[in-house]
């Protein structure tokens, strides 16, 4: 009763941004990463996607981007600590590992393997969801899907280069069992 309960509040809460006459809502957010096995059970057959990506990139973006607020901000400063972030990336990715095997309908891609050949990627992705194949085409390094526009960019390599030593070595030994489980270099 509380499962539908909690699922009738999220899908009211949702509901501005369902459109009426779609029959799919996409819904994308890490903090979902956290609740994969109540989805499963609270919503119809939910299909989920998992894009992982090299944990140091994923560290530098989160302190680049993400400000603390309210208390975060009064116990821990300007900007997110490289080590909070490591144990971030674990966290999320040991918690989505271990929900993985009790559903039903899960694609996991890396980051790196959708930049790099997108239209096999998405494809895949189609496939996994069931959809017929997109009309798809790659010129001048934009992605075109049903004739919109998508850039195409890989930014591991400038947030590699935005970390420093010191960040590195602070993140290495957190996230490294993982990386290579991942089959990233460290």
């Amino acid at each position: 009763a509380q499962t539908e309960l909690i699922a009738s509040r999220a899908k009211r809460d949702w509901g501005p941004l369902w459109s009426s006459r779609a029959d799919v809502f996409l819904e994308k957010s890490i903090t979902h990463s956290v609740r994969m096995n109540w989805l499963e059970h609270a919503f119809d057959h939910p299909y989920f996607i998992v894009i992982r990506r090299n944990g140091y990139c994923v560290c530098e973006g989160i302190r680049r981007r993400a400000e603390p607020l309210g208390p975060a901000r009064a116990e821990i400063g300007d900007s997110y600590p490289m080590d909070l972030l490591a144990e971030q990336w674990v966290t999320i990715n040991e918690t989505i590992d271990s929900a993985v095997p009790k559903l039903a309908n899960v694609h996991i891609l890396n980051y790196e393997d959708l930049v790099a050949n997108p239209l096999e990627e998405i494809e895949r992705i189609h496939n996994f969801l069931g959809l017929p194949p997109a009309s798809m085409h790659i010129a001048d390094n934009r992605l075109y899907i049903a004739g919109r526009p998508f850039d195409i960019r890989d930014m591991n390599q400038s947030s590699l280069s935005r970390l420093s030593i010191t960040d590195k070595q602070i993140v290495e030994p957190i996230i490294t069992p993982l990386l290579k489980q991942y089959g990233y270099d460290v």
